[in-house]
């Protein structure tokens, strides 16, 4: 392997020159950009290898008379020391097998034990023991958490639709070093790059294994040096942030509708991140009241209007400063008290995309579908249903002259008892205003 050619310069470029170009070809090979390639991972185990040698003077002059064989023995460890010193990033990977590492547990157990250069402590009457877990399947990615937010709307928005801006905080991939914490990770050494160790207690007549997650490396497999470290991350990857959110409430949307907005969730290290979803609370209105497509309303109109017809308005109709207006024919006179009437298409918006009450969406659509989204002319309506009261007339506001006119308009009735005795006869009184509230 020719480590010029790797990292794509010259022989005789400058320490500066090799590393810029190694800082390029890392962020584009590194196995968390290529979803673990088995070639492209191999690819950056080369690109580590070649840049830990030529970035060193010694060993890159070691490796321009005696190449790569040169290095090797000038890397060579002792006869019993266990891990390899500058190994290069993810070089682990490649170094044994499961294999052999769970041959060499069990088959002596205690020379384990009395070799290892990880330090046993007591654990009770028990002897505690770390070693890797090395596996040749690949990292298993884990399901992120769900990140949940309620919204509070109005009527008016589920009528009409609105785009909803939010900011929540998230864990987010650093954009400065693209979520690997500095711009050459290395393999962490006590979990050989698997994220993961064997944790041991025993003692001369029991043993207990148990796998966790090295605390080593915080279950990444990896590590940044100090000085290598991402300056904005500080060598994490990844930052806590307030993302600004947009989705569009959709017109008909119902009170407990939930938006999905999938893989907003937290970022993070061999993790899918988890969905946004934004839980739909609708306040009350303060006459309309909703039951699935259609509105239901109290509205009060005077006796002439009852009697007669006319028009009328009802002004605040689903939104501040907006007003209906209805004809009242006399056909449909006279309007009776605790009778519902019904106009028709002046419910609420009928939207299939909205059924089920489980919408999903992705950020980059929100804005591309916003004006075909709100076009209210698209959408069925349900209905409007009205409860009259009628409002009778102040009786100081009446003249003999008109209650002579209206009894002979309207007639009138002297009601007989059907059976029984008459035991006496009764006048009303008004209330004043105390005891209307008592009652």
């Amino acid at each position: 392997m020719d480590y010029y050619s790797v990292l794509g310069v010259s022989a005789q470029a400058s320490t500066e020159e090799i590393t810029k170009h190694f800082k390029r070809l890392a962020l584009k090979y590194h196995p968390d950009k290529t979803n673990h390639d088995p070639l492209l991972t191999e690819k950056f185990k080369e690109l580590n290898r070649a840049y830990e040698v030529l970035k060193d003077n010694r060993l890159r002059q070691i490796y321009d008379t005696k190449g790569e064989e040169g290095v090797r023995q000038e890397e060579a460890p002792p006869p019993n020391h266990h891990f390899t010193q500058g190994a290069s990033a993810f070089s682990a990977f490649t170094q044994g097998s499961a294999q052999n590492i769970f041959t060499q547990i069990f088959s002596d157990l205690n020379s384990i034990f009395e070799q290892s250069q990880i330090p046993t402590y007591d654990f009770g009457d028990m002897k505690r023991h770390v070693e890797p877990l090395v596996s040749d399947m690949p990292r298993q990615y884990e399901q992120g958490k769900d990140i949940h937010h309620t919204c509070q709307v109005e009527l008016g928005d589920l009528f009409y639709g609105k785009q909803i801006k939010l900011s929540l905080p998230k864990r987010s991939k650093c954009a400065s070093c693209d979520g690997l914490g500095g711009v050459s990770p290395k393999t962490c050494r006590g979990c050989q790059g698997s994220g993961k160790v064997i944790i041991s207690h025993f003692n001369e007549f029991s043993q207990m294994k148990q796998v966790g997650s090295c605390r080593a490396c915080h279950g990444r497999g990896f590590y940044n040096p100090p000085a290598q470290a991402c300056d904005d991350c500080k060598g994490a990857g990844y930052i806590k942030e307030n993302k600004v959110l947009k989705v569009n409430l959709l017109p008909g949307s119902r009170n407990g509708d939930k938006i999905y907005l999938r893989g907003e969730g937290d970022e993070g290290p061999f993790l899918i991140p988890g969905d946004v979803i934004i839980h739909i609370c609708e306040r009350p209105h303060k006459f309309l009241v909703r039951r699935n497509n259609d509105l239901f309303m109290e509205k009060e109109i005077d006796l002439s209007t009852a009697l007669l017809g006319g028009s009328i308005y009802i002004d605040d109709f689903v939104v501040d400063g907006q007003a209906l207006h209805i004809d009242i024919e006399r056909e449909q006179c006279p309007l009776q008290s605790g009778e519902p009437k019904l106009i028709k298409g002046y419910g609420m918006p009928i939207n299939q995309a909205t059924k089920g009450g489980q919408i999903e969406q992705t950020l980059e659509d929100v804005d591309f579908f916003k004006d075909v989204a709100f076009d209210m002319s698209k959408y069925s309506r349900g209905n409007l249903y009205i409860n009259f009261t009628v409002k009778m007339p102040d009786l100081n506001s009446i003249s003999e002259t008109d209650a002579t006119v209206l009894s002979s308009l309207l007639g009138s009735r002297i009601q007989t008892p059907d059976h029984g005795q008459i035991i006496g006869t009764g006048a009303l009184t008004n209330l004043d205003n105390h005891k209307r509230r008592r009652l």
